[in-house]
């Protein structure tokens, strides 16, 4: 399965809670879904949520929908978490640098960033 067929099951599930309230309950869905993908296609799901953490457009370039964009940022890094996917530890040092250089995100979001980092490189 290509990474594309995942961003697709990733985008079809986050659709279909869009009307809840608790975002632990989206990523709870969104780890019943990806789960059984980690064992045969490990690779299709770290490269849907690479794709996800390569999201960057400058502030002044930036519209009201591109928090959608930058919310899936936050939800690659939790899953990546949850699911042990230490691959993605460079993409996530990456946009660090990159909020830092204000490519995306706001530099208020650094701490909490810097913090899902060293999360993720202490999964075992």
């Amino acid at each position: 399965m290509a990474k594309e067929k995942i961003i697709g099951l990733i985008e079809h599930t986050i659709h279909l809670m869009h009307s809840r309230e608790s975002q632990y309950d989206s990523l709870s869905d969104l780890l019943t879904l990806l789960r059984p993908y980690l064992f045969k296609e490990r690779q299709a799901v770290v490269g849907a949520l690479r794709d996800y953490l390569s999201f960057r457009i400058r502030k002044e370039r930036r519209y009201p929908t591109d928090y959608i964009a930058e919310a899936r940022i936050w939800t690659s890094i939790d899953l990546a978490i949850t699911l042990k996917l230490t691959e993605l530890i460079l993409d996530v040092e990456r946009l660090i640098k990159d909020v830092e250089q204000k490519q995306v995100l706001l530099p208020v979001n650094i701490p909490d960033l810097k913090k899902q980092l060293e999360n993720l490189r202490n999964t075992k």
